[in-house]
């Protein structure tokens, strides 16, 4: 089972604050509805915002994602490990750099474990890239910033890529 990953952030380092958190299970051929989903209420004593993307936000068509009423980001870490379960196959993000490298200091922070291996991590630009190399059309939506949105796109993008590349899973 694959997972594909996206975080939403108000900076960009690897203590940013965390305020969406979206992921999709599917494999070869079907993307799995029963979708991650979860806006988070930061803690920004631990995970400080940074002007540029505060201003990012500002200047994007979808209002920032805040909400006073979100739940607070340890409990959606323990609900995103229990969505994940025990057989992660492989875990794509856009990158793996960004989203899973905060997303792991966020698990740490909390003294919560990584669900996680290393090895799982697969990364969804690198896949796309091979494929434009390879001169396979990649149809090329620009991001969202709706997390869930975005996720769901990048994993049907790996399932067109593998089946054009006749790769297989």
């Amino acid at each position: 089972m694959d997972i594909m990953l996206d975080i939403e952030t108000l900076a960009t380092h690897k203590r940013a604050p965390i305020i969406e958190i979206a992921a999709v299970k599917f494999d070869a051929g079907t993307i799995y509805p029963n979708y991650f989903h979860y806006f988070i209420k930061p803690d920004f004593s631990r995970f400080p915002p940074d002007n540029d993307t505060l201003l990012f936000w500002l200047e994007q068509p979808r209002p920032m994602p805040l909400s006073k009423s979100a739940p607070l980001e340890p409990i959606v870490l323990d609900r995103l490990t229990e969505w994940m379960g025990l057989s992660i196959g492989r875990l794509w993000a856009n990158s793996p750099s960004f989203d899973l490298a905060i997303l792991s200091e966020h698990y740490l922070a909390y003294g919560m474990p990584i669900p996680w291996r290393y090895r799982a991590e697969w990364d969804f630009r690198t896949l796309r890239r091979l494929a434009e190399l390879l001169d396979y059309p990649v149809e090329r939506q620009p991001a969202t910033h709706e997390a869930l949105d975005d996720a769901i796109q990048q994993a049907k993008l790996v399932q067109a890529i593998w089946k054009g590349l006749s790769l297989g899973t």
